[in-house]
């Protein structure tokens, strides 16, 4: 039998591989102006992975761009508290 030299991934590297896969999908998703399928996969992925300041960030552009300013604030909020550096998040909320 021979041994693999390689190890296999740690699960939580694979995790993070994951999440960010799912995310760039998600972002797409928004890009294309399919806001509802979007919003899903990021609750979905925080319900997964736990909460994001990045999946936060991107919930708070889907809520700008519908148009409902007072719901994506929360989101910028949440982003920020999450990672206080959030350069994008602060933007978006000055």
């Amino acid at each position: 039998v021979e041994s693999n030299p390689i190890s296999p991934p740690s699960p939580l590297i694979s995790s993070l591989e994951d999440q960010h896969k799912f995310l760039q999908e998600a972002v797409k998703l928004a890009d294309a102006g399919l806001f509802e399928e979007s919003m899903q996969m990021c609750m979905q992925l925080m319900h997964q992975y736990g909460v994001n300041p990045e999946i936060y960030y991107l919930l708070g552009l889907i809520h700008q761009a519908m148009e409902c300013p007072d719901k994506a604030e929360d989101f910028f909020q949440k982003a920020v508290y999450l990672k206080p550096s959030y350069y994008e998040a602060l933007v978006c909320l000055a």
